[in-house]
């Protein structure tokens, strides 16, 4: 009798700590590979779950929520590869199948919205890759590329001497797909066809940004029609109005940085708060996480302030579903530090609580495996 009442606690603690929080998956410049950790969305502690060492330089990920798979971009032999994984119930990573790019340099992939594809961002490479995904989401077929080379380059700056794809970002009504491609300073708009696992160029296929502005990650408000994008080389954010049609519209420009900061200085990562109030911004230099007021009826940005991130260079944010938290990943310092956010005003104030990991790069909160807990 006592052994089954000791069987049964520590079963119930087993159960009661899966439920302490929500699980973020992390992807790392390292060679350790793709780390699953918790955040306590009581106190903001985070804890490490679960690694997954079998590739290297895991970089971005993105996740099928529906259908519990994840894939990931990574090195092999100086070449960049995209993985696919099932999740397990406990979060541990199965590997389905790869498959190997002709070249190295990716940066950053999304899921197609028919979830038959992932599209992949491509740096060194300055192209756009297309993999189709089977019912089963294994990666199949040939890739298919799309080039920028028949665009001018920006010649700025030293860093814009071809095309450089930074990001791939879908629209919201899962029609389109946006690339932030740094060496051309322009926005490449593509559009879905048909089949959803395809991509053809817009009829209008850029928007251009500032000269030397160096666009690297777009997003979305998530109720109204504005677009934002973070220029990396000019230290700016951008506000687009965002049209039924896949076109974009730029309405604002604003900086990133304080009047007095007189240093170098990269931005990396741009969210919007799940309550559309507020959005965020990575500096990396200043090694600060910049806070902007969206007007909801205009999407215009007014400064709140700067949170200095508790590390060096913030290469990658997130924010948990409920808003309550803003996780920051500093690459340099290999520690993941934990904010909560006051939704009235938009501040970040440091929770105390911080993760050791090396060379943090992306942030994935994990949400629909029976892994996330309360709020």
């Amino acid at each position: 009798m006592i052994k089954h009442l000791i069987l049964s606690a520590v079963l119930m603690a087993i159960f009661m700590n899966l439920l302490a929080g929500e699980k973020i998956y992390v992807g790392t410049a390292s060679n350790e590979g793709i780390y699953l950790i918790d955040l306590n969305v009581d106190t903001g502690k985070l804890k490490m779950v679960y690694q997954c060492k079998d590739i290297k330089r895991s970089s971005f990920l993105t996740i099928d929520m529906k259908n519990s798979r994840l894939y990931s971009l990574g090195m092999e032999k100086k070449i960049s590869v995209v993985r696919a994984y099932s999740i397990g119930k406990d979060g541990h990573l199965t590997l389905m199948n790869d498959i190997k790019s002709n070249s190295r340099g990716a940066c950053h992939i999304t899921l197609s919205p028919k979830g038959n594809a992932v599209v992949v961002a491509n740096y060194g490479f300055g192209k756009v890759m297309v993999a189709s995904l089977d019912k089963g989401g294994k990666l199949v077929g040939e890739p298919r590329y799309h080039s920028h080379d028949q665009y001018t380059i920006a010649k700025k700056t030293k860093r814009q001497n071809k095309p450089h794809a930074h990001n791939a970002y879908n629209s919201p009504d899962g029609q389109y797909v946006y690339v932030s491609d740094l060496g051309l300073d322009k926005i490449l708009i593509y559009k879905y066809d048909k089949t959803g696992n395809k991509i053809v160029a817009h009829d209008r296929p850029f928007v251009q940004m500032a000269q030397g502005a160096g666009p690297r990650h777009l997003t979305f408000h998530p109720t109204k029609p504005f677009s934002y994008v973070i220029n990396e080389l000019d230290s700016t954010v951008v506000l687009m109005d965002y049209f039924k049609s896949g076109e974009l519209k730029i309405k604002q420009t604003i900086t990133t940085l304080p009047k007095s900061w007189i240093g170098k200085n990269s931005c990396a990562d741009i969210h919007v708060h799940p309550n559309g109030k507020f959005l965020y911004g990575s500096n990396r230099g200043h090694n600060s996480i910049v806070i902007f007021k969206i007007n909801v009826s205009t999407g215009i940005l007014t400064l709140v302030g700067h949170q200095y991130v508790g590390g060096d260079w913030p290469r990658n944010f997130s924010i948990n579903p409920s808003g309550k938290y803003l996780l920051v990943a500093n690459q340099r310092t290999n520690n993941i530090v934990a904010f909560t956010i006051n939704v009235e005003t938009g501040i970040l104030k440091p929770t105390g609580f911080e993760i050791i990991i090396p060379a943090p790069q992306c942030l994935k909160f994990l949400s629909g495996y029976g892994l996330k807990g309360k709020k």
